[in-house]
């Protein structure tokens, strides 16, 4: 009897364990589409601007490979927030 007590016992704290891991697991996944749409919306705005500057051809694309550069970054960091939590997948 004491088994079996100590065996739901056991298994209830799994489950609760679990389902944290779940709930902070979901809220990073969440933060990782909000910090996504953010370098989104960010590197739309950095093309913009780098398409109307001024300037020659070079200048332009060297202004449009720092957005790409700093999307990339972007996009580096959210991944790595969602997986210091949930791990890789």
């Amino acid at each position: 009897m004491r088994a079996l007590i100590f065996s739901i016992c056991l298994f209830s704290f799994y489950c609760i364990d679990e389902s944290k891991y779940y709930k902070k697991c979901e809220s990073a996944e969440k933060n990782y589409l909000l910090c996504s749409l953010t370098v989104y919306q960010s590197y739309n705005l950095c093309s913009e601007q780098a398409a109307s500057q001024g300037g020659s051809v070079e200048t332009k694309a060297q202004a449009k490979t720092i957005c790409d550069a700093t999307r990339l970054t972007g996009l580096y960091v959210c991944e790595a927030m969602k997986t210091d939590v949930c791990g890789k997948k």
